[in-house]
């Protein structure tokens, strides 16, 4: 006997393949089928930081959007950082059917250092999400340790001074 069999799903982050495969059992028949079904969001959200930064330095983040669906759209982002970087740059922006748009966000790191948490907001009517990041503000410069070794006569001095030449 033929059977029939929808399965709703959550939308996904990203667009790929799934490969389904349903599997049915009887006492005295066993049956399977598969198939591959292509999956995209309506709209997806990819932004695109640095590494890291230092202390004073200023980055530019893309927030790219792609639109899947048949119609413009108009979303609102908003951005918020909490830790070493202040951010900036948030607002609408208008997604045309099918195609994408980009969003530039300003970060600057502030005199200190630390862990950085950024959280990227966009929504529309149907749609909304949230993108969660950490950037870690690293020092300026590396530590470094000194060392020095020698043999101090009994009667003398000891003198070392560190850098480029120095005895």
């Amino acid at each position: 006997a033929a059977g029939g069999l929808e399965v709703k799903l959550p939308e996904p982050d990203s667009a790929g393949g799934l490969r389904l495969v349903a599997l049915a059992v009887t006492s005295d028949r066993a049956g399977a089928a598969r198939d591959a079904v292509a999956v995209r969001p309506d709209i997806v959200m990819r932004t695109s930081y640095p590494r890291f930064l230092a202390p004073g330095d200023r980055a530019e983040v893309p927030v790219v959007f792609f639109n899947n669906r048949g119609e413009a759209r108009t979303l609102t982002v908003e951005a918020v950082a909490n830790g070493p970087v202040t951010i900036t740059g948030a607002g609408e922006v208008a997604l045309p059917a099918g195609k994408e748009a980009v969003l530039r966000l300003g970060l600057r790191a502030g005199d200190v250092y630390g862990k950085a948490e950024i959280v990227v907001r966009a929504r529309c009517e149907g749609f909304a999400k949230e993108e969660k990041t950490e950037l870690p503000v690293r020092p300026a410069w590396g530590s470094a340790t000194l060392s020095a070794g020698g043999i101090v006569p009994a009667d003398g001095e000891a003198h070392r001074v560190f850098g480029a030449g120095g005895r």
